[in-house]
């Protein structure tokens, strides 16, 4: 049965996917020491997504950090998906996503429980000067019945890199 599903909905199904018309190139400042660079842009925007049975045959987006610092100063760093709208049926354990550091998974997720703002899905430190080169698979798990409400549904947001500031705590007098 599941089958007969995916086979109709190969040509029928319109989820969504990465996308940006306007950005090849994308490079953001996210402070004195690093950029961040987006091969595609960072947008997410609506097209055409089926089922998948792997991840890496997902829609995927690449991202690099480059530390440009060369004195060991340390930069900590917040990914986050920033969702401007998504559709109540997109909010599903069936669409997740996967995040890889240097080609190793770091973060696996879903959309059930997704929000409208900012969701940080990961953090870390650089320490050291060089790049650290992230890939962002999004996809629909076609080793599971997807529903069918799903289709012709939007999401729209971003993927955003963000510098955690460190604030001295207060001493206790």
């Amino acid at each position: 049965r599941r089958k007969a599903l995916l086979v109709m909905a190969t040509g029928t199904y319109a989820w969504f996917t990465w996308r940006s018309t306007s950005n090849t190139s994308l490079t953001m400042n996210i402070g004195k020491l690093a950029d961040v660079i987006f091969n595609s842009g960072n947008d997410i925007s609506t097209s055409t997504l089926a089922p998948v049975y792997n991840y890496t045959d997902g829609e995927k987006t690449t991202f690099s950090i480059n530390n440009k610092d060369t004195t060991g100063a340390s930069l900590d760093y917040n990914i986050k998906l920033n969702i401007t709208s998504i559709a109540s049926e997109l909010k599903s354990s069936d669409l997740k996503y996967v995040l890889l550091k240097d080609n190793t998974i770091v973060k696996e997720g879903n959309f059930s429980t997704i929000i409208t703002g900012t969701n940080t899905i990961y953090s870390d430190s650089i320490s050291t000067s060089g790049t650290t080169n992230y890939k962002f698979y999004l996809y629909i798990d076609g080793n599971i019945e997807n529903n069918v409400s799903m289709m012709n549904k939007s999401l729209v947001g971003a993927i955003t890199v963000e510098t955690v500031k460190k604030e001295p705590l207060d001493a206790a007098i």
